[in-house]
């Protein structure tokens, strides 16, 4: 056997049955992002409550609770700052641009909207204006999907006082938890996207491919050996990037069997009630609990394996910050093949 399965996980898996809480605060403090400063590493935006203490349930959080931007406290007096111009607004979190993050981040508050009326003005934290929250064309249809349009959205590029603000908790923290109804809406969101496009059941496996990719988190370099044996045994091969977000949610609801290394295209399955096979390769012996929680709130049937031997690792080489070489591609593809048979 070449592969074996990942057992060590990066985070929490947790999967919650209960509904979020939405939580009502009035008379607090939002504060944008810092101009041209990563999102990861600005210690200054958030909503932060009278006493200079950011409010829990408003913040960006990863692993055990831990606060990932460190923006705990503020130091701005609360009475030399204006009241934004409506009296009640809803926060939706931050606008994140990486694809995985945008899917598992920035719509797990949205959750309310299935259950209380978008009577209020959603405010978020991003970098640019409004409009660039639909660009690329995939936020927009995301968006729609929701329900949403630019003018059901609103956000300040300079500190404001809101009235009142309504908080939904995140339905998914990153690599701690997932709650039932982020997978809910996932779905009615995949439903809203494609439409009345009928699905057709296909039990030809298929294999999400990075071969095509320029730049990304994670490649396996050697990736086309293992496509070729693939391909050539009868799996269908797919390069996510190049489908429209139709193409990728129905592949979820027509395939079983998925195949592919590492990606954020897994969290596509999310929106499929197929509950899917999965075979996932990994560049690394370590698994990021996100892929757990999106298994758990579609009800996938995963695997996530490392081989045996090792990769050789390579940093920041062609655009990828983890570059991997896999020993015998072509043995890896045969046993993966045997796997699924």
């Amino acid at each position: 056997m070449i592969l074996r399965d990942v057992t060590t996980i990066w985070g929490n898996d947790h999967l919650v049955r209960s509904r979020p809480s939405i939580e009502e605060h009035f008379d607090v403090l939002f504060v944008p992002f810092t101009v041209d400063v990563h999102l990861d590493h600005d210690r200054q935006w958030g909503i932060f409550s009278r006493d200079g203490r950011l409010i829990d349930s408003s913040g960006y959080f990863r692993g055990q609770h831990a606060l990932v931007c460190g923006n705990s406290t503020t130091d701005i007096n609360f009475d030399d700052v204006p009241y934004a111009p409506e009296q009640h607004y809803i926060y939706g979190g931050p606008i994140i641009n990486h694809f995985g993050h945008f899917l598992i981040s920035s719509l797990s508050r949205l959750w309310f909207l299935e259950f209380h009326e978008k009577t209020s003005p959603i405010l978020c934290h991003s970098h640019g204006a409004i409009p660039d929250w639909f660009n690329p064309s995939y936020r927009e249809e995301f968006w729609k999907g929701a329900n949403l349009e630019a003018k059901d959205f609103a956000t300040f590029e300079t500190p404001v006082r809101i009235r009142h603000l309504s908080i939904p908790r995140a339905s998914l923290e990153e690599q701690n938890f997932v709650h039932d109804v982020y997978g809910r809406m996932m779905r009615k969101i995949g439903d809203r996207i494609v439409g009345q496009r009928s699905i057709h059941s296909n039990t030809t496996p298929a294999y999400l491919s990075k071969h095509q990719m320029r730049n990304g988190v994670t490649k396996i370099g050697n990736e086309e050996e293992i496509i070729d044996v693939l391909r050539n045994a009868g799996v269908e091969i797919f390069c996510p990037e190049t489908m429209s977000l139709p193409d990728q949610i129905s592949l979820f609801r027509e395939r079983q069997t998925i195949i592919g290394t590492s990606s954020s295209a897994f969290h596509m399955s999310i929106f499929s009630e197929l509950e899917n096979d999965i075979f996932c390769i990994l560049p690394t012996n370590l698994l990021n609990s996100n892929f757990k929680l999106i298994d758990k709130a579609a009800k996938n049937k995963s695997r996530y394996l490392f081989p045996k031997s090792g990769t050789e690792q390579h940093e920041n080489t062609l655009g990828f910050n983890l570059y991997s070489i896999v020993s015998d591609p072509k043995g890896i593809a045969h046993e993966i093949l045997s796997i699924i048979d």
